[in-house]
């Protein structure tokens, strides 16, 4: 009768027993791994949750806003409402002013602004103690503005590859620049075409009207960073040029109101916060292009 001998701790054991050891450095470094696999799951985890809760929380808000048909009207490419907003102190009858603030009292800041083409309407706090000044501009206005001060805006693409081709000639049929065709055989610009992006002067010419960009939200060519931007300008711009000639940071300083400052736009946010708050958005895939065209150019640009 054999027995088998059992193996001896210096035995060598089989191949594929050998594979599964692991030194205590090698464990350590698997272990290291799935904690940080881990982690990041969890962070994964945690911003889809934050990102959840953000779409929640904006979600569209309540609006207290009555029918305003006369004003706010696709057939008149003015789908927007109120864009600015003034808030004035009440003051007690007795109360010593200063002459700045005299000169610049609630009527004649409210006379000022209707001058400038700005329409306004009034309403208290609720512990009248304030009055708050809503302000708007029709469109019309805002194309007057904007070629005043030569205002520069999207065009459209098409319509830039049609010019350039067709060229120019003005009322008597005399060529003003022949058409040309742009090219770019030695791929200097590759991540763009010579049409895209591509913004120009305001101007109320007729056969120009087709040429710039139009905006669904708006139903117009202005965004809504457009009109804030005009309507700052004809606040502060000179009498003589239609502007209603206020300094707005003094009307602040010096005590004449207590606070300006634009309105969201709740048609234009929210298209904004469906791009921006998605789930598992790469940092490097931001949609640049709305944050932009809501925020301005200046805080599109700190995104980049």
């Amino acid at each position: 009768v054999s027995a088998e001998t059992p193996p001896s701790p210096t035995m060598e054991q089989p191949a594929g027993r050998r594979r599964l050891a692991m030194s205590p450095s090698e464990e350590t470094t698997l272990i290291e791994g799935m904690v940080f696999l881990g982690v990041l799951v969890l962070l994964g985890l945690s911003l889809n949750l934050l990102i959840r809760l953000a779409r929640l929380y904006a979600r569209q808000r309540p609006t207290y806003t009555k029918p305003d048909p006369l004003f706010r009207n696709k057939d008149k490419h003015q789908n927007w409402s109120w864009d600015w907003i003034v808030v004035f102190r009440v003051q007690e009858a007795d109360e010593v002013v200063s002459r700045y603030q005299e000169q610049y009292s609630l009527r004649r800041i409210l006379e000022r602004l209707n001058q400038g083409g700005l329409e306004t309407k009034l309403y208290k706090s609720y512990n009248y103690d304030k009055i708050f000044c809503k302000i708007r501009c029709g469109f019309d206005r805002l194309k007057t503005q904007a070629s005043a001060i030569d205002y520069p805006l999207l065009l459209k693409e098409q319509q830039v590859v049609d010019r350039m081709t067709r060229g120019y000639r003005d009322e008597t049929n005399a060529a003003v620049w022949q058409g040309r065709v742009i090219s770019d055989p030695r791929g200097q610009c590759p991540s763009y075409e010579y049409f895209e992006y591509i913004y120009g002067k305001y101007d109320k010419r007729d056969d120009l009207k087709d040429l710039y960009e139009e905006y669904p939200s708006s139903n117009s060519i202005f965004r809504g960073v457009d009109r804030l931007k005009l309507i700052m300008s004809i606040m502060e711009a000179d009498v003589k040029d239609d502007g209603c000639s206020f300094k707005l940071r003094d009307l602040i300083a010096k005590g004449a109101v207590l606070a300006i400052f634009p309105l969201h736009d709740d048609l234009e946010l929210h298209a904004l916060q469906h791009q921006w708050l998605a789930s598992f958005t790469m940092p490097w895939n931001q949609p640049l292009e709305a944050v932009k065209d809501y925020y301005g150019e200046k805080v599109g640009l700190y995104f980049m």
